[in-house]
């Protein structure tokens, strides 16, 4: 019981840490109905919405063929490196930060040790983790943060697009350097996409559009288009009866 005990805290350090905080602040503010008003529902409503699309994607291997796809011709580090950074940087604006990087890490390096470049692995890890954080700066489900700052602004959908492109341009400008520095020239790699390549059958392509309408509906809720209850309900009566797996995917 004490492993399983220890073995969960290690896994859910910060969650274990924000609680004792949580518990211990109460000492400073006594319960009371007014804790109920301290919870952001409509931010919470629309992250899980978010997250269960981008887990159920995940599950048919989307994200996994689209990048396959981009990789098929490929035919140099530089190239490589560009593609790997970027996949994280672009994808990070929609299907957050966190997400990016659990799909597109461990793809890349699959991919640097089937070209023989397991040297690079390190570089490309901590290229990657940049470019998914500063990619997601520049939509509200980028990632939590924005999210919630975006619910509590006011701003429309292009305002706040606005105020944070200029610093995404700026970002996605030097990480391209970045790569072309440490490239050290372009040398030659052979990609073994053949072996990389997977469908997902008539039924994968099924519900990857059911999960590409609802990623719509979350975006327009997100918008302000649709309530977020709304929203919630829809996401919710559809995956119980489409996918109910996709439950356990939510973090």
């Amino acid at each position: 019981m004490t492993a399983k005990l220890t073995k969960w805290f290690k896994q859910e350090t910060v969650f274990c840490i924000a609680l004792a905080l949580a518990l211990a602040s109460m000492i400073l503010v006594p319960p009371s109905a007014a804790y109920w008003g301290y919870i952001d529902f409509s931010t919470l409503g629309l992250l899980f919405c978010l997250m269960a699309v981008v887990s159920g994607f995940r599950r048919l291997g989307l994200f996994d063929w689209l990048a396959r796809r981009l990789l098929t011709r490929v035919g140099n580090f530089r190239l490589l490196g560009g593609v790997l950074v970027l996949l994280c940087f672009f994808s990070s604006m929609f299907i957050t930060n966190d997400v990016a990087l659990l799909t597109f890490v461990p793809f890349a390096c699959t991919i640097l040790q089937k070209c023989h470049q397991e040297r690079l692995i390190v570089t490309t890890f901590v290229l990657q983790t940049l470019a998914a954080n500063l990619g997601s700066m520049l939509t509200p489900v980028g990632n939590p943060q924005n999210l919630y700052l975006y619910s509590i602004s006011g701003a429309g959908l292009g305002e706040f697009i606005g105020w944070m492109a200029p610093y995404t341009l700026v970002s996605g400008v030097l990480l391209l350097l970045v790569v072309f520095v440490l490239s050290a020239g372009k040398r030659r790699i052979s990609l073994e996409t053949g072996a990389l390549l997977q469908t997902s059958g008539a039924a994968g392509r099924k519900k990857n559009g059911i999960y590409l309408a609802l990623f719509v509906l979350s975006l327009l809720s997100v918008a302000r288009v649709l309530p977020w209850e709304l929203m919630l309900a829809v996401v919710l009566i559809v995956l119980i009866f489409t996918d109910r797996a996709v439950f356990l995917q939510v973090d």
